[in-house]
């Protein structure tokens, strides 16, 4: 988080705007509920007023709308079009297509690591969307298991790591992760050293990271600071503070027993 992910995306947006070639990009972005704002707001200001943002999302009336502006675009006023992961999984993507029959020329998908499953409603409905050119943006490209770099890719570039996950982990998975074990003998690793190069070549080419280094380093994008500035409590504060703090022993205080009378 932080890297400058989405700017970097809405930079390339404006540029494509900008270029007599690309102006009549049909630009779709996909993208959590929560982050569609941001992604407005950063559209807006990177390009600057150069083509009008749509949402398709929330009422039927409002998807509509987003739809039609999508569908009437030119190059004189090309229209970006956001969407939501929840409005692509329950039908919206039969609508955005009927929007674009020839298909969006780029398709970006933010939080691309939520695709990382392929066999759920989400993943296979960011796939049917028809594009030319997909970007699939995460912060985090493998949580758990390696096949989860073939779900992503599957997204952004089908095809170029097999047409089937059992595939990819034969090819690829299999000889990587038992390399790693302890103890793998010499051959094992080997193969898993050749494995994992492959893997690297076929993806190279397709891979931009972005580290936080990259982004504060030297010459970049400053870094935030930080700094501990000690806050003496005001007097409110203090007096609950005080009233907690016999609360505090009286709870901790043990009750004395009475001691029995001895008998006669």
């Amino acid at each position: 988080m932080g890297t400058g992910k989405t700017v970097q995306l809405a930079a390339y947006i404006a540029a494509l705007l900008a270029s007599p070639a690309t102006a009549t990009a049909a630009v779709l972005v996909v993208a959590p509920l929560s982050l569609t704002r941001h992604w407005a707001d950063t559209l807006r200001d990177w390009t600057a007023g150069a083509a009008a943002i749509a949402v398709y999302h929330g009422s039927a009336g409002a998807k509509a709308a987003a739809a039609a502006a999508a569908a009437a675009a030119t190059p004189t006023a090309p229209v970006l079009l956001l969407t939501t992961y929840g409005t692509v999984r329950a039908g919206g993507g039969g609508a955005l297509a009927a929007a674009r029959p020839g298909g969006w020329d780029l398709l970006v998908a933010d939080e691309g690591h939520l695709l990382a499953n392929p066999r759920t409603a989400t993943a296979v409905a960011v796939r049917a969307l028809a594009a030319t050119v997909r970007v699939v943006v995460t912060g985090t490209p493998l949580a758990n298991r390696l096949g989860e770099v073939w779900a992503l890719y599957d997204v952004a570039a089908p095809g170029l790591l097999g047409d089937d996950v059992r595939a990819f982990r034969g090819q690829y998975e299999v000889p990587i992760l038992a390399a790693r074990e302890r103890g793998a003998p010499a051959a094992v690793r080997r193969q898993g050293g050749v494995a994992h190069a492959a893997l690297r070549r076929a993806i190279g080419g397709r891979f931009l990271r972005r580290t936080k280094a990259d982004a504060f380093g030297g010459g970049g994008v400053g870094g935030g600071g930080g700094g501990v500035a000690p806050l003496p409590p005001g007097r409110v504060r203090r007096r609950r503070r005080r009233g907690g703090r016999r609360g505090c022993r009286r709870r901790r205080r043990v009750p004395r027993r009475r001691r029995r009378p001895t008998p006669r």
